[in-house]
């Protein structure tokens, strides 16, 4: 049934209905006015373990109430920042020394209030509390260099909203399981590309999820242009986000009049081993293990070789934080919350969920690997327990 329901939109032909489809309401930036060009390519960057942790950031936000992205801003997140703009420079560079135009989007499944939160931060005028982006170089990075980042799931509301009216919720619901979430993205990528004049000969998506991976496949059916996606790792540390971008800016093969026969590069080597062909349109390039992309990384960031010495090193990073503001301002009993709200959060986090379902099998995972290696925060944590039976054992006694 959710075929049938979306089938006209997202798979309507985009240059016919280009006035009708262009993108709207952006995050950083709009698209561009159309820009006339015989040919194009078209780069689409995902957002979520793409361009900032998004798993960790979770994690540490949800179960330990610790901004991981503050607590990176100064050094690892900065980097990255970094290693993003000057990957897309390499490859804005690479096609203009080969006259070639290329175009850039940010196009991600998640919210725009989650997106205008990470980028621009948040002001709440009742407490008068800014809450700063971690990732402000990038947010003007992207205004500056009319980058637009935008939330597929609303592009493709709009677009049913313009297309079919009231019927526009119901079909979006229809296409929100996990199956069809990828017609999300394809219908941001169909819009964003009908905005410029020309013909787009090729796109190129850079993420960890299938959903862009489809989508970039299926545009190219469509639309008989060169597909390629870079498929990154998932649930990445900081780490390997930096890594995996100084790689992409390294594969100066695919970008390029030169990179115009994806088939013949293929063949090659290097690429043989990393690029994968999915038809005659599409390619995949895979991290290759042999350049130190080998890893276990899972969903539930439990993997050895990375996540949780990463979780071990970011944690200790906010412990020492908080012993140097002690240290600093001599504000016991404001160090005393931060870890008291640590603990509270733990505490209530292993006991919101069974002890036998794997989520909680996985958190415990975390903290005896990582969290409570730290043994300061353990006698801390240990304490902060005894004093919970202390109190509930004294309230047992005052009702009997």
């Amino acid at each position: 049934m959710a075929a049938n329901l979306v089938l006209k939109l997202p798979f309507a032909s985009d240059q016919d209905d280009a006035s009708t489809v262009s993108p709207q309401s952006p995050v950083s930036s709009p698209v561009s006015s159309p820009v006339v060009t015989d040919s194009f390519t078209m780069v689409f960057l995902d957002f979520d373990d793409t361009i900032i942790p998004t798993t960790l950031h979770q994690f540490f936000r949800k179960d330990l109430h610790i901004d991981l992205l503050s607590l990176l801003k100064r050094t690892e997140i900065y980097e990255l920042q970094t290693a993003i703009i000057e990957t897309i420079e390499q490859i804005k560079n690479d096609f203009a020394e080969n006259n070639e135009h290329v175009h850039f989007a940010v196009i991600s499944n998640g919210d725009q209030k989650w997106l205008e939160l990470m980028l621009k931060g948040s002001n709440n005028r009742q407490s008068q509390k800014r809450v700063r982006s971690s990732i402000a170089l990038l947010n003007d990075y992207f205004v500056d260099n009319n980058i637009s980042v935008l939330s597929a799931p609303r592009e493709t509301y709009l677009t049913l909203k313009r297309q079919h009216g009231e019927r526009a919720e119901a079909m979006l619901r229809a296409i929100s399981n996990a199956e069809d979430r990828w017609r999300w993205k394809y219908t941001a990528f169909a819009n964003v590309i009908s905005a410029y004049n020309g013909t787009c000969r090729r796109l190129i998506s850079i993420g960890d999820g299938f959903d862009e991976q489809r989508a970039a496949h299926h545009y190219g059916q469509v639309h008989h242009c060169d597909a390629l996606h870079f498929s990154l790792l998932k649930a990445p540390t900081v780490s390997q986000l930096i890594q995996q971008w100084n790689f992409i800016q390294s594969q100066r093969e695919l970008f390029g009049a030169e990179a115009c026969d994806l088939e013949k590069i293929r063949k090659a080597a290097p690429m043989a081993h990393v690029l994968r062909k999915v038809d005659d349109q599409s390619f995949v390039h895979q991290l290759p293990k042999s350049d130190g992309f080998e890893c276990d990384n899972t969903v539930h960031c439990t993997g050895n070789m990375h996540q949780l010495p990463a979780i071990r090193a970011y944690f200790k990073l906010w412990m020492d934080a908080a012993e140097a503001t002690r240290a600093k301002t001599n504000d016991q009993k404001k160090y005393e919350n931060a870890m008291d709200t640590v603990c509270r959060s733990i505490h209530q986090r292993m006991f919101r969920q069974t002890k036998e379902s794997e989520t909680s099998r996985n958190f415990r995972l975390i903290l005896m690997k990582a969290i409570c290696r730290n043994k300061q925060f353990n006698a801390a944590f240990n304490a902060y327990i005894h004093k919970l039976k202390k109190v509930a054992m004294l309230q047992q006694q005052s009702v009997q």
